[in-house]
């Protein structure tokens, strides 16, 4: 009975850890520091033949968003798309904490990795290839760049 009590407990660690670090990574392990944002969140929702892209980006330090300079999402086949709708989030003090970015994407454009290319930096939004599995109206969140 010790013997497999011991047993579960070390199964139970390990699942537990696992969990942990599946929980805790961050999306990108070496975001540009250029970028002064990083990737916290993405998700992929169909729309009938399109696919909206949503990223949450947070704030890496004091230097705020230079919006003189454009954003862009840098698509596999070299091509660019420019975020349908930016939304800011922050308070009193810290004006711009995070921001919200949505790209309105065809079917073709997840043909291979994408970066945001924001401030002066590039950020990795995803490394995979193919078009994630969704139904229409269905949604799907990612919390790292391996997808």
């Amino acid at each position: 009975m010790k013997r497999r009590t011991s047993l579960l407990l070390l199964m139970l660690a390990i699942s537990l850890a696992f969990a942990a670090w599946q929980w805790l990574r961050p999306y990108e392990w070496r975001a540009d520091p250029a970028a002064r944002f990083r990737v916290t969140d993405a998700s992929v929702e169909r729309d009938h033949s399109y696919l909206w892209l949503k990223l949450r980006l947070e704030n890496t330090g004091k230097d705020h968003h230079d919006f003189g300079k454009p954003m862009t999402l840098l698509l596999a086949d070299g091509s660019k798309a420019e975020p349908a709708e930016t939304s800011l989030e922050g308070d009193a003090e810290n004006p711009i904490m995070a921001l919200h970015l949505r790209f309105w994407l065809e079917n073709d454009d997840f043909s291979g990795p994408i970066q945001l290319h924001i401030n002066d930096g590039l950020l990795d939004i995803r490394s995979g290839h193919g078009i994630p599995a969704l139904g229409n109206g269905e949604t799907r969140h990612f919390n790292t760049c391996n997808w």
